[in-house]
């Protein structure tokens, strides 16, 4: 019973040896129409819940204070594959705005600046690799008829 619990904490010991601390990740917000309301800024890791709700794994909400551009600095993110949604939330209604068609009305953008405008990107067109190499990125916000 020792040796087995001796192996499981060799196991442990040398699996944290492999893992990547957490990151700080500079997101620069770029093209802001105005110094009020908040960014929203949603991380997913998964191709089947990107862009749903609960497919959010890390969650950022901040305050607009600058135009026309704002920097973003979130400390303790695990490295790994994610696609990032951000919107400029003009009325502090904690929800991207859209018309009766389902068009957002709110500026928005997404990682790797994936600009689609008959749809919602996929996954694999907004997804990147956060590491020690990749920890900056610029968001230009966009209107949905201006993509």
């Amino acid at each position: 019973m020792s040796s087995i619990l001796f192996l499981l904490s060799l196991f442990s010991a040398v699996n944290n040896l492999f893992v990547a601390p957490p990151l700080t990740f500079e997101l620069r917000m770029e093209n802001l129409e105005q110094a009020s309301g908040a960014i929203w800024v949603a991380f997913y890791d998964q191709p089947d819940t990107f862009l749903k709700d609960e497919g959010i794994v890390n969650q950022v909400v901040q305050r607009v204070s600058a135009t026309p551009v704002q920097t973003i600095e979130i400390d303790g993110v695990t490295p790994g594959i994610y696609a990032i949604a951000v919107f400029h939330d003009l009325n502090d209604n904690k929800v991207l705005d859209k018309n009766a068609l389902g068009v957002p009305t709110e500026p928005y953008a997404f990682s790797r600046d994936c600009r689609q405008k008959l749809r919602a990107p996929r996954f694999e067109e907004a997804r990147f690799t956060l590491n020690q190499e990749n920890t900056k990125m610029t968001f230009t916000l966009r209107r949905w008829k201006d993509m």
